[in-house]
């Protein structure tokens, strides 16, 4: 059975994020259903058009969420660190994963099976509240994404879209996104170029530092007021 400090672990992870804003009966009940899973750097949670088998919660590590691309294979969308949870769609019948999740070194994660989340919604019909949260949580990310890609200037769209993985990932990571300039640029639709001189920039102004294989936040605040299109 998952522990008390497993609860207090996820929440510390992402104290602002879904599951911590959920009614501790719900949080409590979902946990007595979880299981435990290892991955490995590479491993697959699951694949695109997959038939959607649960839900799943990032305990340690991180995973990449990639969506396929027409005749250009797949493109990396969103990083899930501690504290993340997704795949909920699984709830749904007959429904398939609209993108691939491959851990990003190696992964600690909570599941609860689809069979399992099922009967969980059927016993304690409430619960469809706290998940209809998590979808509109989801959506307004992407909402918010798609957006800035679309209007943004590519500066101001690095600087949103790195602040966006640091408010989401600050409680796991610290002020330290675990991500490379390329990937950075596959989330933004911008070439690596591009991406560098952006951050190059965010760097100069005391706001970011660059890490090998990371991007450390120096000023969250400022990074967020650039993100804005203001100093």
């Amino acid at each position: 059975m998952v522990s008390d400090a497993t609860e207090k672990r996820l929440i510390a992870a992402a104290p602002a994020g879904w599951f911590a804003r959920q009614p501790a009966g719900f949080r409590r009940r979902l946990l007595e259903r979880s299981v435990e899973m290892s991955f490995s750097d590479g491993d697959w949670l699951y694949g695109t058009e997959d038939e959607a088998g649960g839900l799943f919660a990032i305990f340690d590590g991180g995973v990449h969420l990639f969506a396929a691309v027409a005749d250009k294979g797949t493109v990396l969308i969103d990083l899930a660190g501690p504290g993340r949870w997704f795949g909920q769609v699984g709830l749904l019948p007959q429904t398939h994963r609209l993108v691939t999740a491959v851990a990003a070194g190696p992964v600690r994660a909570l599941a609860v099976p689809r069979g399992v989340l099922t009967r969980f919604v059927t016993e304690f019909p409430d619960a469809w509240l706290s998940f209809t949260a998590l979808n509109l949580e989801q959506m307004q990310d992407m909402v918010r994404i798609v957006a800035d890609i679309l209007a943004l200037p590519p500066a101001i769209r690095v600087a949103a879209r790195l602040h966006g993985l640091v408010s989401r990932t600050s409680g796991a990571y610290g002020h330290h996104v675990p991500v490379t300039q390329a990937q950075l640029g596959e989330m933004t639709g911008l070439e690596r170029k591009t991406v560098h001189r952006a951050l190059q920039s965010l760097q100069t102004r005391g706001l970011i530092r660059l890490r090998y294989g990371a991007i450390e936040v120096l000023n969250p605040h400022g990074l967020g007021r650039a993100a804005g299109g203001s100093d």
